[in-house]
Order: structure tokens, then sequence, then C-alpha cells
């Protein structure tokens, strides 16, 4: 939980850049601090909830009057990632080259799915070059995703598009796979936020279309009514 004296309504915070420090032990850090794109006020239904604090460093609890509100923070950030990159529909992801190029084994069935969808796979952020003899040479990653791991954020993508390419359109499958650099982009379970943090991705979520659920499926936002609470207390 947040001490009492940081515990702030969203609307009160002029957070432009929303920054996190990884979890105790982790080794991906973001290049650079994520900015809000947001000017909207904060009087919409997630900026205009009340953050009272965090449980686990993986959820922000909010004063909703007769209920508490639980958001994932991995979940609704990987929205707002999703949501900001297919919005620039027909353009290519962004792209951070790597200081040192990696070379990445893949399996025969990779390697061919590689080769048949290369030009998708470039489309989201990716370079390489080499592809042929087990391995390709990975020169650039999508610049969200650029403090990751490459081989994992690359491996994941590729299996996701090569899915897709089964039973999906095309377009799904750029969609599957940028909701893929979206996740591993966004904040984590066990990264720390500040009251401010929270609310500037809270005042994003307000601008996000599909803010119900990550683009996985997965719900954002979970309500405690206060009725149910007040059960489990045996109050009358």
């Amino acid at each position: 939980f947040f001490p009492a004296a940081h515990a702030s309504r969203a609307a009160g915070t002029n957070q432009a850049a929303f920054a996190f420090r990884p979890a105790p032990g982790g080794s991906d850090v973001r290049a650079e601090p994520l900015a809000s794109t947001s000017d909207a006020p904060a009087t919409g239904a997630f900026s205009s909830l009340r953050v009272i604090g965090r449980y686990a460093n993986t959820y922000i609890l909010c004063d909703n009057d007769d209920a508490l509100a639980i958001i994932d923070q991995h979940a609704a950030h990987e929205r707002v990632l999703f949501e900001r990159i297919k919005a620039r529909a027909g353009a290519r992801v962004a792209v951070q080259r790597l200081l040192l190029p990696a070379n990445i084994h893949l399996t025969p069935p990779e390697l061919a799915a590689l080769e048949a969808i290369t030009d998708l796979v470039e489309s989201v952020g990716f370079e390489f070059t080499g592809v042929g003899a087990g391995q390709v040479v990975l020169n650039g990653v999508p610049t969200l995703a650029a403090g990751r791991t490459p081989e994992r954020v690359f491996k994941d993508v590729l299996r996701e598009i090569s899915d897709a390419e089964h039973t999906r359109a095309l377009t799904d499958a750029r969609d599957r796979a940028i909701a893929t650099i979206a996740c591993h982009a966004a904040v984590r379970a066990g990264d720390e936020l500040t009251p401010d943090e929270c609310a500037v991705l809270l005042r994003d979520l307000d601008t996000t279309p599909n803010n119900g659920n990550c683009p996985h499926g997965r719900p954002i936002v979970s309500r405690l009514e206060r009725r149910d609470l007040e059960k489990r207390f045996h109050r009358p």
C-alpha cells in the first residue's frame, strides 16, 4: 500500500512520463520512459478513480464509491501499448538497432516459418540478416521492446505470426504480433509504480479503445463490491 500521504486522486497529477523500476533481480530494463500521449482531463471512468494503494506490485487498488476496483497493471499497460501501435495503421513499427547483433538459433519449422513471412516480421519492427543454416542474425527489434531479451521477443512474435498464418487473416496475424510486442514491453507483475505513474496509466486507459481486456483477453479490472466485503465481516 502507498503511505496515506501519497494516496491521491488520478486527476491531481501532471506526471508526463511513465517510468518504472523492474522487479528486484530482473534483468530487463526499458531503454526510455514511456510518455503518456493522453491530454484528456481526468474525468473518465478510470482516471476519476481514487488510487488508494497497490498489492503485490501487480494490482492498483482504487476507491470506486461502493466498490474496490482492482486493476492489473500489466494487462492495462499492454492494452494501451497495443492500441497505440495499432493506431499507426499501415506504418512500420519503429526499430531500435542492437549495439551487438544477436545470433538466434532456429529450429527447421521456425526457419521455414520465417522465410514464409519475412515481410510481415520486418513490418512489426525486426531487422535481421543471414537467414539460413539454422540461425538468423538479429540487428534490430521494436523500439518499445528494446529493453527485453531479443531472442525471446523475436521467437514469441515469430510463433504468434506463424500460428496465425494457418487459420487467420494476415491483418489478424499482424495484430497478434503487435500484441506480443506490447506484452513484452508493458510493465510487469512485480514492477514498482509510483502513485503518479498509476494515475498516468489510468488516464491513458480512458482514451484507449477496448479497455476492458488486454489484447490476449484477460480482464483489466475487477470489482469487489462493498456489500460483499461487509458480508465477509458479518456486518448487517
